[in-house]
């Protein structure tokens, strides 16, 4: 697994109440999200840090929203290939 803590724009559903992930742009590139597989908060502070583990189908991503100014990060991926090509 590779830390990465990069920012990143998101495309939010809100739907039920709750918020889900469905695409976002790292490095230029645009990931569709196929699947939320976890979902877990934490706080710093006052600030809570709301976490969603995603996959597209390959690969697997860490993705993290500020709670207090709503910017996100990619906080690490899981490739099924070589993360060497990630850094």
């Amino acid at each position: 697994m590779t830390e990465l803590n990069d920012s990143i724009q998101v495309e939010v559903l809100f739907a039920d109440g709750k918020a889900r992930p469905v695409w976002f742009v790292w490095r230029g590139r645009k990931i569709h999200i196929l699947e939320t597989t976890f979902v877990w908060k934490h706080a710093e502070g006052t600030t809570i840090f709301t976490h969603f583990s995603v996959t597209d189908g390959t690969d697997t991503y860490e993705l993290a929203v500020d709670s207090k100014n709503f910017t996100w990060k990619l906080v690490r991926v899981e490739a099924a290939w070589s993360e060497s090509s990630f850094i």
